[in-house]
């Protein structure tokens, strides 16, 4: 008999349990690094490969599981375009980039073992599955003898200045339905990767927050006649208005959904989006208004010219909306419908976290922060986010290895020398 694929999860994960039961770990470390995801493997990786005894530690019951959900499975891991300006902080992340960000990524994963393809300026692994991705890390990350300890989450932290150490401590969750018992850890540096707002054991510290939120998600709109478009995609071009001018535009693929919009288009503009916001879509930014104006002439027939313009159903729902609005210039309203932004939709599947550890408490040259030494803080877990096509994978990238780099390689802090 088959075993289903419930049964199979099910036994993954109990095998996975109990092997992170048999990880021993030491009472110190030179680096740990907190989260298993993009930014912490990376990280890991780094301060190990660059000496540092690193341990990583993680919640789930295997690392990496993140990044199997990146870019529909198949992993967009990085731009060929890739530059601050696709950062909501783009003072703060170009130090961090570098000079090289592209070549120092792609360096990376070739060391790593990954080949890749590229379709508009989207790198992609050549197998097309995140799970390459994800399986040349954790190869990486067992050459370099990062200690893997996952099943294994952090309830408090706190720095004591007296010995330079962070002192941690952590509970084993090696049973789903019973938390095991609590052990103590400890390094001089600590690195934060866990992302999404999961940082509540470092309120203790006191570092300043931004409220954490969906981003890049699809958009909810008031009701029009285009919710009735469920499921149908056009190449368009979106303005969102904040008020007469256009604040950002976005031109790719868009879908319709029975309660607004979705796409990537549309979840670039979900980053800066706000209830009330005007979005008007451009259903053929490749021609001009003159050009439709002149091609529905030449028809003579309105009611029927759209069909080899647009899809014939979205062509039906426009012209109805042409008709209710009382337009006359339906090539002009073909390039602007409109819709009104009401929220956030379908966040639970949101591509990124928005919020986190206010990037003023880091130096951006190394991410460490300001006013606790040997503290880093990586990826998600800081303010930043990136616009869609890889640019927030390779901030996890880059982030981690520029922290993991500077905990390897900068002396631990003295005893009493931050009092």
């Amino acid at each position: 008999m088959a075993i289903s694929k419930a049964s199979a999860r099910k036994k993954q994960r109990a095998q996975a349990r109990a092997a992170a039961r048999h990880v021993q770990l030491l009472p110190v470390y030179d680096v740990i690094v907190l989260g298993g995801g993009a930014a912490g493997l990376v990280c890991a990786i780094t301060a190990a490969e660059a000496g540092a005894a690193t341990l990583l530690i993680e919640k789930d019951y295997e690392c990496g599981r993140t990044i199997l959900a990146t870019g529909n499975g198949r992993c967009n891991f990085t731009n060929l375009y890739l530059e601050a300006k696709y950062f909501n902080k783009p003072d703060f992340v170009e130090p961090v980039l570098g000079a090289t960000p592209l070549k120092d990524i792609l360096d990376f994963f070739r060391e790593s073992g990954l080949m890749w393809t590229q379709k508009e300026g989207r790198l992609y692994p050549r197998s097309l599955s995140a799970a390459s991705v994800r399986a040349v890390l954790l190869h990486r990350a067992q050459r370099a003898g990062v200690v893997v300890a996952c099943c294994r989450e952090v309830q408090t932290t706190c720095y004591d200045r007296t010995s330079g150490l962070y002192q941690l401590s952590v509970q084993e969750i090696f049973d789903e339905h019973s938390p095991g018992k609590q052990i103590q850890l400890g390094a001089p540096k600590l690195i934060v990767a866990s992302g999404g707002g999961s940082c509540g054991f470092l309120d203790s510290l006191g570092l300043s927050r931004i409220d954490t939120r969906p981003g890049l998600c699809a958009l909810s709109c008031k009701p029009s006649l285009l919710n009735q478009l469920d499921g149908k995609r056009s190449q368009a071009s979106l303005a969102l208005f904040k008020g007469p001018f256009p604040h950002m535009i976005e031109k790719g693929e868009v879908l319709f959904r029975s309660y607004g919009l979705s796409g990537i288009a549309v979840f670039n503009l979900s980053r800066t989006a706000e209830p009330g916001d005007v979005i008007e879509i451009d259903l053929v930014p490749e021609y001009s208004e003159g050009e439709i104006g002149q091609r529905i002439f030449e028809l003579g027939t309105q009611d029927t010219s759209y069909d080899g313009i647009l899809d014939p159903a979205i062509a039906q729902v426009v012209l109805r909306m042409a008709h209710d609005a009382s337009e006359q210039n339906l090539a002009h309203f073909i390039k602007h419908v409109p819709t009104v932004v009401s929220s956030l939709a379908d966040t639970a599947h949101a591509q990124v976290t928005r919020g986190g550890f206010a990037c003023s408490s880091f130096d951006p040259t190394n991410l460490e922060a300001r006013d606790y030494p040997g503290l880093y803080c990586v990826g998600e877990a800081l303010d930043i986010d990136g616009a869609c096509g890889g640019f927030n994978l390779s901030w996890a990238w880059k982030s981690g290895m520029v922290a993991g780099a500077h905990a390897a390689s900068s002396p631990a802090s003295k005893p009493d020398s931050h009092q």
